[in-house]
């Protein structure tokens, strides 16, 4: 089961990595945030959230309106048993219900409360802010080679007891313990 996973993870992951980025901005700035939100949904995937902090969906959160049409496209698709369903969030407080938080770069300036507000709780913290996986977030979404590539940051994955599987880290350019 596990080499299957793998197997999807790599596909999956794959077709992102050898997308180049110059072509999605030629075609439309729309197909960056759908890739942006397909790899989300790989992250779900392949992320183990403690025991009773997922409750009856996977709640995939996101601020900016730019994303909404990717994410829509994740709604209702499955995580094992469990559907994913989207949220659009407009205020810090209403993190609480979200397994997995999407920050993009229009957030900046609440990332200091954000990293307060979920400190400690299971929120896979993921983001496109240059520098987010330094300041504190989990995995940074990056340009590489005109490629969408990942950071992780280990340390503060494991302050929400979040477990990131393996081939996860091994698919991220970089990866900070």
């Amino acid at each position: 089961m596990m080499r299957k996973l793998f197997i999807k993870l790599i596909l999956l992951l794959g077709v992102l990595f050898f997308i180049p980025f110059s072509t999605a901005v030629n075609a439309q700035s729309a197909d960056i945030y759908q890739l942006k939100a397909a790899l989300l949904y790989n992250f779900t995937k392949f992320t183990k959230w403690p025991n009773g902090s997922i409750k009856k969906s996977m709640a995939v959160c996101y601020f900016s309106e730019r994303y909404k049409p990717g994410m829509e496209r994740l709604s209702g698709k499955k995580i094992s048993q469990l559907k994913i369903s989207i949220k659009q969030i407009k205020n810090i407080n209403d993190v609480e219900h979200c397994n997995l938080l999407f920050i993009d770069k229009s957030q900046r300036e609440i990332l200091n409360r954000l990293f307060i507000k979920v400190k400690g709780k299971p929120i896979l913290t993921v983001s496109d802010i240059s520098g987010f996986y330094d300041e504190g977030g989990m995995i940074e979404i990056t340009v590489r080679d005109n490629r969408l590539r990942f950071l992780i940051d280990l340390e503060a994955v494991g302050g929400s007891d979040i477990v990131l599987s393996s081939q996860m880290l091994k698919l991220a350019v970089e990866v900070k313990h």
